[in-house]
Formats: structure tokens, C-alpha cells, sequence
């Protein structure tokens, strides 16, 4: 037998196991099916139910781990993202770095009557390097 043939198969036999893995490791993750009641959170770290859709609101929150098949379990996430939550609560006319529900990080001034939930999550940070490290986090806490 070839040893570089040998040697390719093998190759390749590791990387199709290593991409099994990764699929297995997905498919963990609960999905709901089209009608099923999920439970999410909004900005403000309000939790409430939804009923999957399969549309691009669905969808979005799925990927940034925003989609829990109990109240509790999407409790339980809030807590944790405010708990890695940079402390600071800006000002209204303070300039800082949001992060905003896709994961952009913009420079931005804080409007206290517009922002305010989304401070209170944590989505303010007054450099961006703590926006980057808050993003970071909470997409490795939520999204597999």
C-alpha cells in the first residue's frame, strides 16, 4: 500500500471526525420546531415567550443564543450576562461603544430615554475593548 495515500486517508479521516463532532455539538443545542413556544429576553433583560416561526427574528435570536426551551433556562442566561456585564451606567450626552442586538459595536453618545435598557444590560461600555470582551463573552456563554 502507498504510504502518502495511506497517510492522506488518514488525514482526511481525522477532519471528517473532527466535523462530525462539530455537527454532533450543534445539534445539542434545542431548536424549537415551527408552532413551539420558546422563551427569550429583550434589552432590558425582560424575559417573555415566543412562538417559533422559523422567521429571521427566530432565527437571529437562535444564533446569538437568545432562544431557551424554559422560562427559567432564559433566566438563568440574564443573570449571567449581567453579571459579566461592564458596571458602568453612562449619563445621557456620554460618549462610549454600544454593542447592538447583531453584534455591531458602534461609537455612540448615550440618550438616556432611548438607551437606557440597553445599558442596563450591559451593552454600553465606555471603551472598545470592553464593548469587544462583554461581546466575546456572552457569545461564548450562548452561542455553541
Amino acid at each position: 500500500m502507498d504510504a502518502n495515500r495511506l497517510s492522506e486517508l488518514e488525514k482526511k479521516y481525522e477532519e471528517l471526525g473532527k466535523e462530525i463532532d462539530n455537527l454532533k455539538n450543534e445539534d445539542e443545542r434545542w431548536r424549537p420546531r415551527n408552532g413551539d413556544q420558546y422563551w427569550c429576553f429583550d434589552t432590558s433583560g425582560d424575559v417573555f415567550g415566543m412562538k417559533w416561526e422559523n422567521d429571521m427574528g427566530d432565527n437571529t435570536r437562535f444564533i446569538f443564543g437568545n432562544v431557551f426551551k424554559t422560562k427559567g433556562d432564559a433566566e438563568d442566561h440574564v443573570e449571567c450576562l449581567k453579571s459579566i456585564a461592564n458596571a458602568w451606567m453612562p449619563n445621557e450626552g456620554d460618549k462610549g461603544f454600544s454593542v447592538d442586538a447583531y453584534g455591531n459595536i458602534e461609537d455612540d453618545i448615550y440618550m438616556e430615554l432611548l438607551d437606557y435598557s440597553d445599558a442596563y444590560i450591559g451593552a454600553w461600555h465606555k471603551t472598545e475593548e470592553s464593548a469587544k470582551k462583554w461581546k466575546e463573552e456572552c457569545l461564548h456563554l450562548f452561542v455553541k
